[in-house]
This record gives C-alpha cells, structure tokens and sequence, in this order.
C-alpha cells in the first residue's frame, strides 16, 4: 500500500497487507488491492442476494405471502443490506451526514426500482401465466435480474469517465 491508499485503509486492509512478508502471498495480496472495488462487489452481492433469498423462501413458502409480496419485502431487505454494505465496504463513503446518507439512499435505490419492476414482471408472467413453481421463477428470475443489475450498474451508476 502507498500512503494515498494508507487514508482510506480499514483494519481489514492492514491484516490482509500483513500477508504481503509471505512470498507465496505477495502476488494475491497485490491483486486484491488492486482489485478491492470489484472483489467486495462480488461478495456483497453474493451477500445480497443471499438476504433476498432468506427474506423471500420464508415468507413465500412458511408463512404463505403472496410471492408478489414477499418478493417486494425480500427486495427492500436486499437493497438496504446492500447499500449500507457498498456505502461502508466497496465504496467507503464515510459521511454519516443524515442529508447525505439519504441522497445516497434514495439515488441507490432509484437505480434498484427497474430491476425490481422486470422481477415482478418476470415472476408474474413465469409464475401466474405459465404456471411455473413459484421458487423455481424466483431462481430463475433472480439469475436475470442479478445481471440486469450489473448492466445498470455498469452502464449508468458507475459508468468511467472515458465511457460518458
């Protein structure tokens, strides 16, 4: 690590950079630097789709919401899971201003909407129209919907100067 990365390094960076004296190690510690952003993405999402998993099977299956539902209930745990986890760990916006922290969420959020209005879209015509199991759509759906996401993201949130 430099000292410009020293500022925004968490206890976790200093742990993983204590590898760095291992030779075998040198090589995987210098990629995770230089691909943080991207590797706490993927695991937050993973993370993510796991609390929308969690939210949805229970509800849908145990407690018998109406799977429209549960998927909407499912989708605002996995979106607020997942910006508090981008906000903390993959981007590390530290302002706790309560102004900020909302245009955060509210911006995050926005860029969530359409993905969730496909899932309904989607869930409703597998599930309703060609009577397919509800959790085998969600499933389905889910792989759809993760890289819609992606692409929004990609494309449109967090898109590179050189590419505007």
């Amino acid at each position: 690590m430099n000292e410009k990365e020293n500022n925004k390094t968490t206890a976790f960076d200093k742990w993983v950079d204590s590898f760095k004296k291992y030779k075998l190690l040198k090589l995987p510690v210098s990629l995770y630097f230089k691909y943080k952003e991207i590797i706490m993405y993927l695991i937050f999402g993973v993370l993510t789709t796991l609390v929308d998993f969690a939210v949805y099977f229970p509800l849908a299956n145990f407690f018998h919401v109406h799977y429209l539902i549960a998927n909407t209930l499912a989708w605002i745990a996995a979106v607020l899971f997942a910006f508090v986890t981008n906000k903390l760990w993959v981007f590390e916006s530290r302002s706790f201003a309560p102004k900020i922290v909302l245009k955060e969420l509210v911006m995050f959020a926005g860029g969530r909407i359409v993905s969730l209005c496909v899932q309904q879209i989607l869930l409703y015509i597998t599930v309703d129209l060609a009577h397919i199991n509800k959790n085998i759509s969600k499933l389905a759906v889910s792989v759809i919907v993760i890289i819609l996401n992606y692409v929004l993201s990609k494309l449109l949130v967090f898109r590179s100067k050189k590419n505007s």
